[in-house]
């Protein structure tokens, strides 16, 4: 009889743990797609590790989701169970994509839209060339902004220039932050993202302007973004994943080989200067290999 109780408890603290923090990832999507719903336990993990969860409470997830999938399979609801993420997956460190992967994951997205017509491609590549062009914190922070959110403000020493600014409220690390994109999002692309629904107002989304659920939008675009990295075989690098938030450590790699120094970086991504060297820069080559060419390399060793 105790251990029947202990049971149900356990059910009802696991079934809690999925609908409280889960549920939202595997929401809105057929569940015989093996390819959705890695991408799902993907999205999950990923998010698992930016909330700063330990390795031993990460297990215990994965051990309730694998728990999940086995009942889904005994009612038939899916034929097998996905492969599930080892730590070392999760924990590998994240490494950045190259400015030209991005460019076909972009072009892949548009061919899908040519495809099907379906517009909701590109609005997904919208957002990834709006989070490639300045320090955005991928997910509900630029998906939130506003058509008003924006603005072009002038440098009185160089007047032909228009710099675009963005307003993102109530960001991880402060109330109100205010990055400002490249020029040539600026120029060439800024345009395109607002006459892709001009009749909009001032106070309707900048991004999917008809999707009132963000936190839903949120998981969906994390989706299909690591779908169509997979299908280009960009996914899968160096032992880890490289998710949509993927692109943050891509623009501060950027930043970096531009010459940036870290303080501007830091504040052009709304975080402390530490972050940047520890997360973002400390494990990427392009930041090794910048780092050799400063350090004396000419002393001769005892063979």
């Amino acid at each position: 009889m105790k251990k029947k109780y202990h049971n149900d408890n356990q059910g009802i603290r696991e079934k809690k743990r999925f609908n409280n923090y889960m549920l939202n990832f595997f929401n809105g999507f057929d569940y015989r797609s093996h390819e959705l719903l890695s991408a799902a336990i993907t999205d999950l993990t990923n998010n698992l590790r930016l909330d700063d969860k330990t390795d031993n409470t990460i297990s215990k997830y994965m051990s309730v989701l694998n728990m999940m999938f086995k009942r889904a399979q005994n009612l038939g609801t899916i034929k097998s169970i996905p492969d599930m993420p080892s730590l070392a997956v999760i924990n590998n460190p994240r490494q950045s994509y190259f400015n030209e992967e991005l460019n076909l994951i972009s072009k892949k997205l548009f061919e899908e839209y040519e495809r099907t017509k379906e517009i909701e491609y590109l609005e997904i590549k919208d957002y990834i060339n709006l989070i490639r062009s300045a320090g955005f914190r991928p997910g509900l922070e630029p998906l939130n902004m506003k058509r008003s959110d924006y603005e072009f403000i002038k440098d009185r020493d160089n007047p032909e220039t228009d710099i675009l600014k963005f307003t993102v409220r109530n960001t991880k690390t402060k109330p109100i932050h205010y990055p400002i994109a490249n020029d040539f999002f600026t120029k060439h692309i800024f345009s395109e993202i607002l006459n892709r629904h001009s009749d909009l107002k001032d106070d309707d989304y900048l991004l999917f302007p008809f999707i009132k659920d963000r936190k839903t939008l949120k998981n969906k675009t994390g989706k299909t973004f690591s779908r169509f990295s997979k299908d280009l075989n960009l996914y899968y690098y160096k032992g880890g994943t490289r998710p949509l938030y993927s692109i943050r450590h891509t623009y501060a790699t950027e930043q970096w080989k531009k010459g940036t120094v870290i303080e501007d970086i830091s504040k052009l991504m709304n975080t402390s200067p530490r972050m940047v060297m520890s997360v973002y820069l400390g494990n990427s080559d392009e930041a090794l290999i910048k780092l050799h060419k400063r350090i004396p390399n000419k002393f001769k060793l005892v063979k």
